[in-house]
């Protein structure tokens, strides 16, 4: 098991992360085209389909409407260090605090990064971190995925 910081998940392991947190078919299939690396998923047919959420809004938008997440853009007036980003948290009302449920608030490059970030959140039992069976792994600095459940 491999646990990562859902803070620090952006590009392929944040896409790969959502997936597993989504439930999508187990069967990963990782496809090389040339420096990149991109995740997809055999369907019934053994037709590859690529998914990425964190930055393909027929899919990431979807997810964050179901889950009911607003985003926005953090203008001059916010955080110095989230100047520049995008906000994403539970939408008013959404959260029940009697049953102990936390806000997702994330910070992204994107809005949609945000947004699949605070997705990661809401099923993260401590709100920071999500463990991942198997071996997957990230190599420093160049987002590459390895491994798979």
């Amino acid at each position: 098991m491999t646990e990562f910081k859902i803070d620090d998940l952006s590009d392929n392991l944040l896409d790969f992360a959502v997936g597993v947190a989504e439930g999508v078919n187990p069967q990963w299939v990782m496809i090389m085209t040339g420096y990149k690396t991109i995740i997809a998923w055999d369907n019934d047919h053994g037709h590859r389909h690529g998914y990425r959420p964190s930055s393909d809004p027929r899919v990431g938008l979807p997810i964050a409407d179901r889950e009911h997440i607003d985003s926005g853009y953090c203008g001059k007036d916010a955080n110095p260090d989230w100047v520049g980003m995008w906000w994403a948290e539970l939408g008013e009302g959404i959260y029940n605090y009697a049953q102990g449920a936390k806000n997702c608030h994330s910070i992204g490059r994107t809005r949609l990064e945000a947004m699949m970030r605070c997705r990661l959140k809401i099923s993260s039992p401590n709100k920071r971190t999500i463990t991942m069976m198997g071996n997957v792994s990230l190599t420093q600095g160049s987002n590459k995925v390895s491994g798979g459940r």
